[in-house]
């Protein structure tokens, strides 16, 4: 059984708010991946500052797992801190980022103050978008 603990400091705002900070974030050509406008698949979201993802972050193992080509790679990462900061934390504020131009996949996770940074789930660095594997000028980004 999987323990899930709501994470209680948690700011909730509308999805309005995740619209507008998520179009601050994407580069021009990149899409949103849930074909219902604004395309956000929640209604609600709950974020967190910057310094409370890290301290969460340290708690998640997923940049522990082995890598396995094809089968536990970079999807696979990107994916599990998404699912284990959603289903685990209820912070769902952390985007799938699907990165067709470098065929390579990582995080977007947006701050409880509008800010947002871009996550390589295999290492929890903070990467900088637009070189080497973050290029995202063609992709898509589920949020």
């Amino acid at each position: 059984m999987t323990t899930r603990i709501l994470w209680p400091w948690a700011e909730e705002h509308p999805a309005a708010w995740m619209n507008e900070a998520l179009t601050r974030a994407l580069p021009p050509g990149v899409t949103r991946a849930w074909p219902i406008p604004p395309g956000l698949m929640d209604g609600k979201y709950w974020t967190v500052s910057r310094e409370e993802f890290e301290y969460l972050l340290a708690w998640d193992w997923t940049n522990q797992a082995s890598y396995l080509a094809d089968r536990n790679d970079c999807d696979n990462y990107a994916d599990m801190v998404r699912a284990n900061f959603g289903f685990r934390l209820g912070i769902n504020s952390v985007g799938l980022v699907l990165d067709v131009s470098s065929a390579h996949a990582y995080n977007l996770v947006v701050f409880s103050d509008g800010s947002f940074g871009w996550l390589e789930p295999q290492t929890d660095q903070w990467v900088q978008l637009g070189s080497g594997l973050y290029t995202l000028t063609s992709g898509v980004v589920l949020l």
